[in-house]
Parts: C-alpha cells; structure tokens; sequence
C-alpha cells in the first residue's frame, strides 16, 4: 500500500494554473501525512476491515527545506501508528 497526502489548497491552485509536476512540488503540493486533503483515517479503516495484513508505504515529497527529512519520517510514522498501522 502507498501513502501520500497533499494540500487542498494548493491542488486546486495547480489544478487552475496547469502547474507541471516540478512546479506543483515547489510550490508545496504534498505534506506530511495527516496534514492535508487525503481522508487517511477513512481509507485505512476500509484496509483493516477487509484483512489488509501488509506493509504501508509512505512517499513524501514536500519541497527541500520545509521540514527535516527526518522529522517529517517520524512525523508520519507517529500519525500512522495513532491509526493503528
């Protein structure tokens, strides 16, 4: 299973703009799980109740700078474990 997660907001603007993929990431289109529009808690639930058993993935490309590497790895692995990966 594969994990990311992106801002609203800033969809909506790439979306509008015709942003290309290079753009959309230097301009913040993905973040940290948990912090935007992909309704995580939601979807997971559905893996466990149909037996999922597997490994979660967690692909984060926010732009170089905004948060450490490592920080943002322990951040979402601290918002999946409170979902019970």
């Amino acid at each position: 299973m594969h994990f990311k997660d992106c801002d609203g907001p800033t969809v909506v603007q790439a979306k509008a703009d015709a942003w290309d993929y290079v753009t959309a990431i230097q301009n913040g289109i993905f973040c940290g799980i948990g912090e935007g529009a992909v309704e995580h808690e939601a979807f997971f639930a559905e893996l466990v109740s149909g037996g999922y058993d597997g490994w979660v993935v967690v692909e984060n490309e926010a732009p170089p700078g905004r948060v450490p590497p490592l920080l943002m790895a322990q951040n979402d692995r601290a918002y999946l474990t409170g979902l019970g990966a």
